[in-house]
């Protein structure tokens, strides 16, 4: 029995260029709480750039899983799970910025920040339907507080040599190109999945996992029920249960109804 669904956020709840969530999501959240089951997100994404872009609209979750597993809250925001960034590999990012073509962004737990407000990071942020982080003149910052995750910005080929030269960290994509998100090794969403499970007592089995590209593919393979959507790679929906149709078919809708009609007893 299915008690717990976690979500996406970019190509699953929202699509990249939408403001806020469409109508057919909000059904699809008050269906699966109606049947009984939890909601919880799972995003690459920081808390403060979805509340302060309005990228989830009004919904509220009961749990949300933190830019890639790296810190994990409850539904009032209290604190589940978090993993931090080793302090060298963020100074040795500081480092690499004055012999490497790249920007960098940083994330602590209640703000982040970039070094320049480079072509690269507008172009990649108005991808996202998210506005340009601020620039902080004090990059150090991110050595003399606690981070959750790097993200660095440019040439693939620059972020590859970048990436391999900060081995504490595991870089990890959910684009095409031009963005790579460095976190501790070992930590992903699935890490992040498994310590909300474990908050709420669920079972790998009694879990859906519901997303769309690179970073979702631990989640999905963790849950007992996994979809991807119609927008995801040809890899992702490989390894998924269902194939959802695209959010603007009302995918996300079809996905849970999907959930729920496989993963709850038939007497629900």
């Amino acid at each position: 029995m299915i008690k717990g669904i976690f979500f996406d956020v970019d190509g699953t709840l929202r699509d990249f260029n939408e403001y806020g969530v469409r109508p057919s999501v909000y059904e699809a959240i008050e269906k699966a709480r109606a049947a009984g089951v939890k909601c919880f997100v799972a995003t690459g994404r920081h808390r403060e750039e979805i509340r302060e872009d309005y990228l989830l609209g009004d919904l509220k979750f009961d749990g949300y899983v933190y830019l890639n597993g790296c810190y994990c809250t409850d539904g009032d925001g209290n604190v589940v799970f978090t993993a931090p960034v080793h302090p060298s590999q963020a100074e040795k990012a500081l480092e690499l910025l004055e012999a490497e073509p790249f920007s960098l962004l940083a994330m602590e737990a209640d703000r982040f920040y970039v070094n320049e407000a480079s072509q690269a990071i507008i172009d990649m942020h108005k991808t996202l339907g998210s506005r340009t982080p601020r620039v902080n003149p004090d990059m150090t910052d991110c050595v003399k507080n606690e981070i959750y995750q790097l993200v660095i910005y440019g040439d693939m080929d620059v972020l590859d040599r970048v990436a391999a030269q900060l081995p504490l960290c595991a870089p990890t994509r959910w684009n095409e190109g031009g963005a790579l998100d460095l976190v501790p090794v070992g930590v992903d969403k699935c890490t992040g999945v498994t310590a909300m499970m474990k908050y709420f007592g669920f079972a790998p089995e009694e879990v859906a996992a519901v997303g769309d590209s690179f970073n979702d593919m631990g989640m999905l393979k963790l849950a007992g029920l996994s979809v991807c959507m119609g927008s995801g790679r040809a890899d992702v929906k490989a390894i998924a249960d269902y194939v959802a149709p695209h959010i603007d078919d009302d995918g996300l809708l079809k996905a849970v109804e999907y959930i729920l009609a496989k993963g709850l007893p038939d007497s629900r």
